[in-house]
């Protein structure tokens, strides 16, 4: 006797085989999955999950979808948190552009302050903390763990974000900071504000070590000790190319010669 069927015409025991079957898990979706989707869902467990890296597995019961949907998309689970990192610093540095451009919108004929600089590239790191503790978690905890071709993809990724910026505080500093100066100043902005937000937001693991070594140690205040070393650093690069420029100025080299020759020959 072939099974009964309920009203909606599905055979009844059909229907309870796959209830049974499906029971504790997620519905596998149908639908086309956008990559973002993984990553969300790789941030929302590395919250949930008390800072720890979730796998393929995890991601992909997450959002309700096969592993091998997880493939179409990404080589390894290394190469998806690289697109993470990517991803948080790319928006970082698109809300640097945009903060720098509507203080050169302000003033268009003055050349940025350190100030101002430190404000725009410091500022967007403060916006999201979550994500962005977890992109610097990635940064640590996967890079050296890329493969070859993904870990060179990346790093070329973050050359050209660092050369934006770059790019326009050389265009908007009235030929004082070379292209050479703004690019070196700009990764060491970043390197600083990296180190920085290790001791502010430690991991676990990093603040156990850090009580272990240094008794009693205090976080620093992040906001204002990145706002301070950016500023400083960039104080430094103009103090320096403002020297340079004084010394290859022939008016300035005038002035300068009769003092130094006084001081040199004394009466």
């Amino acid at each position: 006797m072939p099974p009964s069927e309920d009203h909606s015409g599905t055979p009844a025991g059909t229907l309870a085989g796959t209830q049974a079957g499906t029971q504790g898990r997620k519905p596998r979706r149908t639908r086309s999955i956008d990559p973002r989707q993984f990553m969300d869902a790789a941030t929302t467990l590395y919250t949930n999950n008390r800072a720890r890296f979730a796998t393929v597995a995890e991601i992909t019961q997450e959002i309700g979808c096969a592993k091998g949907t997880f493939y179409l998309y990404y080589r390894s689970v290394e190469q998806m948190y690289a697109r993470i990192i990517e991803a948080k610093l790319t928006e970082c540095v698109d809300e640097t552009l945009r903060r720098i451009d509507a203080a050169v919108a302000l003033s268009p004929q003055t050349a940025l302050s350190p100030d101002t600089l430190a404000e725009a590239i410091v500022a967007p790191f403060l916006v999201d903390k979550v994500q962005i503790n977890f992109a610097f978690r990635l940064i640590g905890g996967f890079t050296e763990m890329l493969a070859r071709e993904d870990a060179l993809n990346l790093r070329l990724c973050v050359v050209a974000l660092m050369r934006r910026i770059a790019d326009r505080v050389e265009q908007i500093s009235h030929g004082l900071l070379s292209g050479e100066a703004a690019r070196a100043t700009t990764g060491r902005s970043y390197a600083a504000i990296m180190g920085l937000w290790q001791y502010a937001y430690p991991s676990p693991g990093f603040g156990a070590r850090l009580s272990a070594s240094v008794p009693n140690a205090a976080y620093v205040d992040f906001e204002h000790e990145a706002f301070e070393t950016v500023r400083s650093l960039w104080c430094v690069a103009i103090n320096r190319a403002l020297e340079q420029q004084q010394l290859a100025d022939p008016e300035y080299q005038r002035k300068v010669a009769p003092a130094d020759k006084t001081l040199a020959d004394p009466v």
